[in-house]
């Protein structure tokens, strides 16, 4: 049994876990063991995951878990092998040999080069924002309200409740910012009053009525059940993990925020929650980025945020002096405002664009 060692380069070991994979070469069903580094892109063979690509020419950037792959002289099958991040390059003329050639043979013939090192971002924080960013409610808020108001008895349109909601909350966000808290207000009893309000406004005013579809919907939304992960978000946060890139959140969201993070089951990747009601000022005051990197010791150049608002997150970090990254909604952000390299179409978008920085 053979073992394929790869050269590594100088100061390049902390990226360099290792994967152990188990090999079947074909026709000639001949199994045996290597060691390959994470975080790879193969230039000469292309990996994607329940495809078969033959090799030669193509880049490939694999994100799936790692895997068995089959080698059957110039095809490649079940990839999705390497993370993200570095550059494998394969000599495809060796595998057009057949069984005379080892898989010792076929280590001496793969050579690390790193091509991207000079454009990836190199990172010790990241910081995430999370509503529209990692999660998303799962029926929109006039839904929600309709069913709740529909269990008491009362018939309100869910169009007319989403209007509602948009004014009563924008409202009240200006009255009492920040969930009132200078004005001696609980983030509870400051969505209470935004619930209730959306209600008045779509002409229901039972004060008791109102005050119990509040009080259930607020628990409605404390827990996991009114929320769902973004397509792409677990995988995103354990590559970051795998790479060793410390964690945070940033968030404009109430205290309920840590619990609903723990029932999602996103809680583990983070090393720190900030949420805006417990450090007392909101995105995009830079203050709530400068006490993230205060608390982590990472200066602002190793440090990034991701986010889906332009203002709260993507600005709002960089005027930190940390780096950013704003993942694209249609239409919010006009042409030319954010660098084509600093827009994310999708939360894997961001695997290749970083790495760990050393020290």
């Amino acid at each position: 049994m053979h073992c394929a060692c790869v050269s590594q380069p100088r100061g390049r070991a902390d990226l360099m876990a290792e994967v152990s994979v188990r090999l079947s070469l074909l026709p000639w069903v001949k199994r045996e063991s290597c060691s390959l580094p994470q975080g790879c892109l193969l230039v000469g063979s292309l990996f994607l995951l329940g495809k078969e690509l033959s090799l030669g020419g193509g880049l490939g950037l694999c994100t799936g878990a790692a895997a068995p792959f089959v080698l059957k002289r110039r095809r490649v099958t079940r990839g999705s092998l390497f993370l993200p991040g570095r550059r494998l390059r394969w000599r495809p003329d060796f595998v057009r040999h057949r069984r005379r050639r080892s898989l010792r043979r076929l280590s001496e013939r793969l050579t690390l080069v790193d091509p991207f090192a000079k454009i990836m971002l190199k990172l010790r924080l990241l910081t995430w924002d999370v509503k529209d960013t990692l999660l998303r409610l799962r029926i929109p808020v006039g839904e929600s309200y309709a069913a709740e108001a529909q269990a008491h008895g009362l018939q309100v349109p869910s169009e007319v409740l989403d209007q509602s909601f948009q004014r009563a909350y924008k409202t009240q966000n200006l009255q009492f910012p920040n969930y009132g808290l200078n004005r001696g207000l609980s983030s509870k009893q400051w969505w209470l009053d935004v619930v209730m309000e959306t209600f008045r406004l779509s002409g229901t005013h039972d004060y008791v009525v109102l005050k119990i579809i509040a009080e259930n919907l607020y628990q409605d939304y404390s827990s996991a059940s009114n929320w769902e992960i973004l397509p792409g978000a677990t995988k995103t946060l354990q590559w970051c993990g795998h790479l060793g890139i410390r964690m945070a959140v940033i968030s404009n969201f109430d205290r309920r925020l840590q619990e609903i993070l723990s029932q999602c089951g996103l809680r583990q990747y983070f090393e720190f929650i900030l949420c805006s009601e417990e450090v007392g000022f909101a995105k995009p005051d830079k203050r709530i980025f400068l006490e993230a990197l205060r608390i982590s010791g990472v200066p602002p150049q190793l440090a990034a945020h991701v986010g889906d608002h332009y203002t709260k997150d993507y600005r709002a970090a960089r005027e930190a002096g940390m780096h950013s990254f704003l993942l694209r909604r249609n239409g919010q952000v006009r042409e030319g405002e954010v660098p084509e390299k600093h827009l994310l179409l999708s939360l894997m978008g961001l695997l290749p664009l970083i790495q760990k920085a050393e020290g």
